[in-house]
């Protein structure tokens, strides 16, 4: 587990970034794909692009229900931010309700690159900083926690 301090200071520029569309669940413990973008333009994709060169960025956030709202629609705007930049692929969103109605929610970008998610991390820093958002504020304000972060890529078989 990721130390939640540190996490907190990491997640600043990217994390409710590369986070797509949620909406409210049922109650209960069911998981479900909540809302998954597909690739954008091929004409915007690299023709010589493997999978293997893609990165995923996966976050998993602990989400108390009294917070639900505000992260919906912090991840609508960041949504819409990074949708139209320069090598993002796709995005997908997963949500698991606990017996106590807060929410586990998973977070899956696809960025061509590495240098995409760099790009992308700097666009939604410059973003913040103009706006006048403070990241850690706003996740320490309403006890929101990053579980888990980590970059993948696609395992060729």
């Amino acid at each position: 587990m990721i130390n939640q301090r540190l996490t907190i200071k990491t997640i600043a520029a990217v994390s409710l970034a590369v986070m797509p569309l949620a909406s409210q669940a049922q109650s209960g413990n069911e998981q479900k794909v909540i809302h998954s973008t597909p690739t954008q333009n091929p004409k915007d994709m690299n023709t010589t692009q493997t999978q293997s060169e893609q990165k995923i960025l996966v976050d998993r956030f602990s989400v108390p229900a009294t917070a639900l709202s505000d992260f919906t629609q912090r991840m609508n705007y960041n949504r819409g931010l990074i949708k139209s930049l320069p090598g993002f692929v796709r995005d997908d969103v997963y949500e698991m309700q606990d017996e106590k109605g807060n929410w586990s929610i998973i977070t899956v970008a696809t960025w061509q690159n590495q240098s995409s998610i760099d790009q992308a991390k700097r666009t939604v820093q410059e973003d913040y900083k103009k706006s006048g958002f403070n990241m850690q504020q706003f996740i320490q304000q309403r006890n929101i926690v990053l579980l888990e972060r980590g970059i993948y890529q696609k395992l060729e078989e």
